[in-house]
């Protein structure tokens, strides 16, 4: 994971799309004029809870596959 990546603006958002499912992504911040401000979903739960973990674990500085680990614990039936 790059530095940069736990230090992004990480939120949730309903998911477009997918009915009731929650999107988590980050706020783009880039070169102006380059969809700066932007929502980039990088991960789909099919609740609030996991949406939740995963960003709350990608601000802690995981890795992508340890959030979704994480995240995959809220998703259990």
């Amino acid at each position: 994971m790059s530095q940069s990546e736990a230090d992004q603006e990480w939120k949730i958002e309903p998911a477009l799309g997918k009915r009731d499912w929650w999107a988590a992504g980050y706020i783009y911040r880039g070169i102006p004029g380059t969809h700066q401000g932007q929502f980039v979903p990088v991960y789909h739960a099919p609740n609030v809870g996991g949406a939740g973990a995963y960003v709350d674990a990608m601000k802690e500085g995981c890795s992508r596959a340890d959030a979704k680990a994480r995240a995959a614990e809220w998703t259990r039936p």
